[in-house]
């Protein structure tokens, strides 16, 4: 014969207890974070810019053909928008050549300036405004110079608000 002991008052199982209050709190905090995931929190955009810097060879009518780097920018369809504007030759490019304001006055470069100022204005924001991200895909041969690189991220600095991503690729 098996012995049972016998139960005089019903036992109350803490643990599963435990089980279920800590379930009912993941439940009420997946609910309540999922609601603000739904509501528009600002301007969101998802527009992809592309700065395309490749090497491309030119001639002048007089001149022997040379290779040099050329800035083009596609908008968010891909679809170019404006001409291509040109760097000087690589060996001007260096630092001990042309100085800091030398620099900012490079067709190149203020072209750069312009489209990264039209994208943020596209995108609805600037260094004051409301976040509204779009991306900007910066395209780049490898032997593109680091000093473009950078002048290009410089840029877009400041814009983060607008700029949420910059992506350089090598092609």
């Amino acid at each position: 014969m098996s012995y049972r002991k016998p139960r005089s008052k019903k036992e109350l199982e803490i643990v599963s207890l435990i089980d279920v209050v800590f379930l009912l709190i993941i439940f009420g905090l997946v609910i309540s974070v999922s609601g603000f995931v739904g509501k528009d929190t600002g301007k969101s955009l998802t527009k992809t810019f592309t700065l395309v810097i490749s090497r491309v060879v030119t001639q002048n009518s007089l001149e022997e053909p040379e290779s040099r780097l050329s800035v083009t920018f596609r908008d968010a369809e891909k679809h170019e928008v404006s001409g291509a504007t040109y760097f000087p030759i690589d060996d001007s490019l260096s630092t001990s050549v042309l100085n800091d304001d030398e620099w900012e006055n490079l067709e190149a470069c203020s072209k750069i300036r312009d489209h990264i100022a039209a994208l943020t204005e596209s995108v609805g924001g600037g260094v004051d405004a409301q976040c509204a991200h779009a991306t900007l895909d910066v395209e780049v041969t490898p032997d593109t110079r680091t000093r473009i690189v950078n002048y290009i991220l410089e840029q877009c600095a400041p814009l983060n608000c607008s700029i949420g991503w910059v992506r350089v690729v090598s092609k």
